[in-house]
């Protein structure tokens, strides 16, 4: 399961934080993703720590940014276009985690 949320005042949306409150995961495998300008940690720790108390398991957050850069070696492409291909390694790493784990399991 991914989370998504956007970063307003260092700190995920309220949306995203009223739903994880009532969430209960039952330890589901949950990446989260944040959106921001360019300052994110505070928020992603945040997310990370929700997303633990709603009962997610092997939790991981990641940030992608609007200002500022997500790849300094790729200046050819457009930054949104850059934080969107790594959402989406990001996302497909760690689903073939979870699938190996899986299929590794009795």
């Amino acid at each position: 399961m991914a989370v998504v949320s956007n970063t307003y005042y260092w700190t995920p949306d309220l949306p995203t934080l009223r739903y994880l409150r009532r969430a209960h995961l039952d330890a589901t495998e949950v990446i989260g993703l944040i959106g921001g300008a360019g300052s994110t940690g505070r928020s992603e720790r945040v997310l990370n720590e929700a997303l633990r108390r709603a009962g997610g398991q092997h939790v991981e957050t990641r940030s992608f940014w609007l200002a500022r850069p997500n790849d300094e070696t790729r200046h050819d492409v457009s930054n949104r276009e850059v934080a969107l291909d790594r959402a989406r390694q990001f996302a497909l790493a760690r689903a073939r985690s979870v699938a190996v784990n899986l299929s590794t399991t009795p």
